[in-house]
């Protein structure tokens, strides 16, 4: 630093605090996106597994708890919308017209399982 508190060149600790930062939170929005786009299916996994892969304004001014809550929340849902997928034919199914009857046994094998 120059006389009076004036720069004479390069940055501060606090302007490369702030550069740095948002050097993360771009990766960790990329990251996210990717996730989001190529893995649509795991995407509440990844969030549940690494909490802090979230941008931080994502995450400033909430309680854990609340974080919490709400990550049990969409992991609960996922796994009743899951469950509840499965129990219905494949849209494949559909396709071939000589497979009505092994889909249905299979459908049927299926339910007995779950309900035993």
């Amino acid at each position: 630093r120059g006389p009076k508190g004036l720069q004479t060149g390069g940055i501060s600790y606090e302007e490369y605090d702030f550069l740095k930062k948002g050097l993360v939170d771009r990766n960790k929005l990329f990251l996210v996106g990717m996730v989001s786009v190529a893995l649509p299916n795991y995407f509440v996994y990844y969030l549940w597994s690494f909490p802090d892969m979230m941008p931080t304004p994502f995450l400033k001014g909430k309680d854990m708890n609340e974080i919490s809550r709400v990550r049990c929340h969409a992991v609960i849902s996922t796994l009743l919308n899951i469950e509840k997928g499965a129990r219905v034919a494949p849209w494949t199914a559909k396709l071939n017209p000589f497979g009505r009857k092994s889909t249905e046994k299979a459908m049927n094998r299926l339910c007995s399982f779950f309900f035993l």
